[in-house]
């Protein structure tokens, strides 16, 4: 009986020894690609672009194929204003989201008397996207949000 005892506790103590060498396994793997997973998450993509210059009054078409989700791009536009009612700039800011497994493109666009050369932006979410657009040697910006799903787009 004795041997009997011995020889089970034995194997527990084997089980009990192989589960926390996979338990720590687990452990050891889990925290080497948490930091990897959250940095490389398009939940938190944030960046910032220099504000492209179009040399005629039209933006450039869009190409999908050249984008992926939770890109952003910003175009100053450069047209003659005969009704002082736009300013000194329009920016067209384009930003591009997954909607049902399909990349879409979404726009708005931005008067001011200011001229601004780069842009910074945080997604909030997956269809809300926060923009900054700012002088870098004047230090002068404008902050609004950007939403967009299906075929509506708006600016906030």
């Amino acid at each position: 009986m004795d041997k009997r005892i011995r020889i089970s506790t034995q194997k527990s103590v084997i089980c009990m020894s192989f589960i926390r060498i996979l338990l720590a396994g687990f452990t050891v793997l889990t925290l080497t690609a948490l930091p990897w997973a959250c940095k490389n998450s398009d939940l938190s993509k944030q960046g910032e672009v220099s504000i492209i210059e179009s040399k005629t009054e039209q933006e450039p078409e869009i190409n999908l194929d050249l984008h992926k989700n939770r890109d952003v791009e910003v175009y100053r536009i450069s047209f003659k204003d005969t009704t002082g009612l736009f300013g000194s700039g329009v920016y067209s800011i384009r930003y591009f989201q997954k909607e049902n497994d399909t990349l879409r493109s979404h726009k708005a666009w931005f008067s001011t008397g200011e001229n601004f050369d780069k842009a910074a932006y945080n997604w909030v979410n997956d269809t809300t996207v926060s923009v900054r657009l700012y002088n870098s040697q004047s230090k002068k910006e404008k902050k609004f949000t950007l939403y967009g799903f299906g075929g509506s787009s708006g600016i906030k």
